[in-house]
């Protein structure tokens, strides 16, 4: 069984394979590893703690979870995984992955937030 489970995100006409996992590294770091299907080439999303931030211990509970001030999410939501693939491919991210395969994901904590705080179009209750 793999070490990282790889979940597939269909955003359009494009389909992502993403995971995220907790890691030591210069403290605790949450990780939001995404891949283009078809492409060897992918990104790294990469949350440490620091001022007004945080990420979880490792922890079963809060597996996931990061936090900026007081705007909490939890990268394995797949809506949550979603705003930060928009959001890394909006700065160009997705398609320097090859030059730099890591980046600080809390260069774009906010604007992935925004992206989840706008209300979406949903189909009437029945």
């Amino acid at each position: 069984m793999p070490k990282h489970r790889r979940r597939v995100l269909t955003i359009g006409a494009q389909r992502y394979l993403w995971s995220n996992y907790h890691r030591h590294r210069d403290g605790c770091q949450e990780v939001l590893r995404l891949r283009q299907v078809g492409s060897t080439v992918g990104l790294s999303l990469v949350f440490g703690p620091g001022d007004g931030r945080w990420v979880a211990d490792g922890g079963m509970s809060a597996a996931g979870d990061i936090c900026l001030d007081d705007r909490l999410v939890n990268l394995n939501q797949p809506r949550v995984v979603r705003a930060f693939v928009d959001a890394a491919v909006a700065a160009g991210w997705l398609a320097e992955a090859r030059a730099v395969g890591c980046r600080d994901g809390w260069a774009i904590f906010d604007d992935a937030h925004a992206d989840l705080s706008r209300p979406r179009n949903c189909p009437p209750n029945r």
